[in-house]
């Protein structure tokens, strides 16, 4: 899962650069006309679920390539593991305030990254060329939060009767102080430009991004190990609540920071979720 993610994630690293360059150099309307093209190569390469030889020279070669770099030995006499009792999905997210905690942080991570090219413009007088570079950093954080992670989830748990739960969710606390703590002093280093170095929030959008990334591949690991024969579905469920959540703050984001500042708005975010933990633990 890790390895998966992190291939993921590349593009969050990536895409900024390519569309300030084009956007700077050719106009905002060029990044549509990029992902148009970029879009239609993949649909182009679509073979199924793999189980046919494709005609097209194209498809076949991805294909090739995608074989041979993914061959799995089976091994039968790994030990199986013991996962906990099945249950279903709205009982595992009541019975545990970690996966509403992710939605909300979530989706604060999403408007910051939102407001992120309008601050750095306003703030520190970038142009669009410039602003791409200081997305690298919250990419690469993502990238790194799901390596970590593989290696947490390898050499963290017991061989014999793993407690699921607390071995997948354990760390979540840590994960979501940190990316609390990132999150608020992103935005009030950003408040007061003219007392700190633009690294400085730089630096918070790369721990923002190893944290929330973090949290997310845990949760879905989670999912995918107590719903063995639904993880599709467990997995589209959480995916598709947390983009809800993430829509509604980022159409909210700047009209925000307009009224209340950065640091007091990324401030109240986080504070709203503290409060929404709570009064789901109540409830």
């Amino acid at each position: 899962m890790g390895i998966f993610q992190a291939g993921l994630l590349v593009p969050v690293a990536v895409e900024p650069v390519i569309g300030g360059a084009l956007a700077e150099s050719l106009g905002w309307r060029a990044i549509f006309w990029f992902l148009t093209i970029y879009s239609g190569l993949f649909l182009l390469s679509m073979v199924a679920n793999g189980s046919r030889i494709p005609t097209n020279p194209l498809r076949r070669y991805a294909l090739n390539i995608y074989l041979m770099t993914t061959r799995v030995k089976w091994d039968p006499d790994a030990i199986s593991l013991q996962l906990a009792a099945r249950k279903s999905i709205d009982q595992a997210c009541r019975s545990h305030h970690h996966i509403p905690r992710h939605l909300i942080y979530y989706a604060v991570w999403q408007m910051s990254i939102t407001a992120m090219s309008t601050l750095f413009k306003e703030r520190y007088g970038l142009d669009e060329i410039q602003i791409g570079p200081t997305f690298i950093a919250n990419g690469a954080g993502s990238m790194i939060g799901t390596l970590v992670t593989r290696k947490n989830s390898r050499y963290g748990l017991p061989a014999h009767h793993i407690p699921i739960e607390k071995a997948r969710l354990r760390l979540v606390p840590v994960f979501s102080l940190l990316q609390c703590l990132s999150i608020t002093l992103f935005g009030w280093t950003i408040q007061y430009p003219d007392h700190g170095h633009i690294a400085v929030p730089i630096v918070f959008t790369f721990i923002t991004g190893w944290t929330a990334v973090l949290t997310q591949s845990v949760i879905i690991t989670y999912l995918v190990d107590i719903f063995p024969n639904r993880s599709a579905a467990a997995s589209a469920s959480l995916n598709l609540a947390r983009c809800l959540f993430a829509a509604g703050g980022t159409s909210t984001v700047m009209p925000m920071i307009n009224r209340t500042g950065v640091g007091l708005a990324f401030t109240i975010c986080q504070t709203l979720v503290d409060k929404k933990i709570q009064i789901s633990n109540i409830s």
